[in-house]
């Protein structure tokens, strides 16, 4: 997990879209946009467990899979934690040395 206004007030490359990279409706945003991230992402559709396409909605689809994407490697003094599937991934971290408080088990998260 990253927290927003650290991505903002670092020297991190990065850019966002508001869908699927490969859809012609999805805009691209660069980091000048981050600070009105939340006017242009429909949070709603990004962390709804149903988001098939429906007769009064279809773009629910793309629009779940708006991204952001990082330049190179995240600097680990960043990193504000992580989340897993499951307790064989949380094993996994902690056997590289991640404590336990930083490692939250989120099963209901789509990956």
């Amino acid at each position: 997990m990253l927290r927003l206004d650290d991505i903002i007030s670092s020297n991190i490359e990065c850019i966002f879209s508001n869908g699927h990279a490969l859809s012609a409706l999805t805009k691209f945003y660069d980091k000048d946009s981050l600070n009105d991230i939340n006017n242009l992402i429909k949070y709603e559709d990004v962390y709804a467990s149903k988001w098939n396409n429906n007769e009064y909605d279809i773009d629910i689809k793309r629009r779940k899979e708006a991204e952001l994407l990082i330049n190179d490697d995240v600097p680990l003094h960043l990193i504000c934690g992580y989340i897993v599937y499951n307790d064989k991934a949380k094993n996994i971290l902690k056997s590289l040395g991640i404590t336990d408080n930083m490692i939250h088990v989120a099963p209901q998260y789509y990956f």
